[in-house]
């Protein structure tokens, strides 16, 4: 799946002055990449921004696998992080310190049914991260996604029994025989992140569209090309031109856009 670049200033959750840009930013990654966010912990998140659905608190994981990890609870599940299948996302199976990732797709997790997801995964075992193959079989997942090359000591990322089933602390056993680094075969109190692909590229200013630490002309003629565009959401929110993640580009962005105009960040500025 062809991914889009998405170039945009500090967006979704940041405060700027008096005007709330949401306040709340849509995931763990928006956390990590705000800078609002850099230690694992809990916090409020509002995954379809502004209007929709209330934000809500999850725990983020922001140590491992780069960061920007939110646990996949029965309400992440329910939300667009999990829902929206147009949006490239990655789960993570995680248990003291060790980790098996998955392939990027747009397979949605679901705690009562399960999909096959083939393709290569990858795994930290303390040392490095290594990478495997997973091609399918007819041993298959109960619920969730994973794979499997077959059933006893074959290579699989699988969530086979009922055991350890806890949605509400995003908890599964997991059976992995191979490469085994929960322990042999099927473990429990594994707990699954999510992680939703984006290519953000985040500057200093918001509304510097073309990130050359300057808001003006240029940047004026970027936001303009989304001007009254609806539908925006995840991941790139009408080219960020939905300032106020309300999910149009109006009035309220120009508003926001405005109060920025003329800024600049760094060496070369007045």
């Amino acid at each position: 799946m062809m991914k889009r670049t998405i170039v945009t200033g500090l967006i979704g959750c940041v405060i700027l002055g008096t005007i709330s840009m949401g306040a709340t930013c849509v995931s763990c990654l928006e956390l990590l990449q705000t800078g609002r966010g850099t230690t694992d912990g809990s916090y409020t998140i509002d995954p379809d921004g502004m209007g929709g659905q209330d934000p809500i608190t999850v725990d983020c994981l922001m140590s491992l696998a780069e960061g920007g990890w939110t646990k996949l609870t029965g309400t992440v599940a329910g939300s667009v992080l999990n829902q929206d299948s147009n949006l490239e996302r990655e789960y993570l199976f995680v248990k003291n310190g060790l980790w098996y990732r998955s392939p990027i797709s747009n397979l949605v997790w679901d705690w009562n049914s399960g999909k096959q997801l083939t393709g290569t995964y990858s795994y930290f075992d303390g040392s490095i991260e290594k990478f495997f193959e997973l091609t399918g079989s007819g041993e298959t997942n109960l619920y969730g996604i994973g794979c499997s090359n077959g059933p006893f000591n074959q290579w699989k990322v699988l969530i086979y029994y009922p055991t350890d089933k806890d949605p509400a602390n995003g908890k599964v056993q997991l059976c992995q025989d191979q490469p085994g680094i929960f322990g042999s075969a099927c473990q429990d109190d594994v707990t699954v992140y999510v992680r939703e692909i984006t290519d953000y590229y985040i500057g200093f200013l918001l509304g510097d569209f073309n990130l050359d630490n300057k808001v003006k002309l240029e940047d004026f003629i970027i936001f303009a090309a989304s001007w009254l565009d609806t539908d925006c959401n995840l991941p790139e929110w009408c080219h960020g031109a939905d300032l106020n993640r309300d999910g149009k580009v109006d009035y309220l962005d120009y508003t926001i856009f405005a109060s920025q105009w003329g800024k600049c960040f760094g060496a070369g500025c007045p």
